[in-house]
């Protein structure tokens, strides 16, 4: 049997199915790489909304006991020391202050403190790891410095 010479046998070339691989292989790592910055933002936004949650429940709840309330964020090890996430704390004040030495010179020698005990029923939040939280160095008289409570090596950060 003869073949006609206009009947063509359609397939691709090796160099075709080549190039697609490589344009395949890049849109998949352009691809992970969005997908990573998308993990990244969504891990902050849903941080930020647990720490918005906190303080509104911390408000209603100093409103509601006619008491003051803190909002306490405690850096905790999960994963075998591996990890750390930052639980979030709602304290109330227990009614009793008291004094303290702070064992330096001068005229303000003695600081009062007062005692805050955690709200029963209020449940812990938790800050997944690899957010944390920061705040402007106390009695630093720098605005630049903030710091954050970890349990890594000590950890300020300075804006500049």
């Amino acid at each position: 049997m003869n073949k006609n010479p206009l009947q063509f046998n359609r397939a691709f070339t090796l160099v075709e199915l080549i190039v697609v691989m490589v344009i395949m292989t890049i849109l998949a790592g352009l691809s992970a790489m969005a997908y990573r910055g998308i993990a990244d933002d969504l891990r902050m936004s849903s941080a930020m909304n647990t720490v918005v949650s906190a303080l509104d429940n911390a408000r209603a709840m100093s409103i509601k006991k006619n008491r003051y309330v803190i909002t306490v964020f405690r850096p905790r090890l999960e994963s075998g020391g591996t990890e750390q996430v930052i639980d979030i704390v709602i304290a109330e004040w227990n009614g009793d202050s008291a004094s303290a030495d702070n064992g330096g010179s001068g005229t303000n020698t003695i600081w009062t403190y007062d005692r805050f005990i955690p709200i029963q029923g209020m449940a812990v939040r938790t800050i997944e790891g690899g957010v944390n939280v920061a705040g402007p160095g106390y009695g630093t008289g720098d605005d630049d410095t903030w710091w954050c409570s970890t349990f890594l090596p000590a950890h300020a950060v300075t804006s500049g």
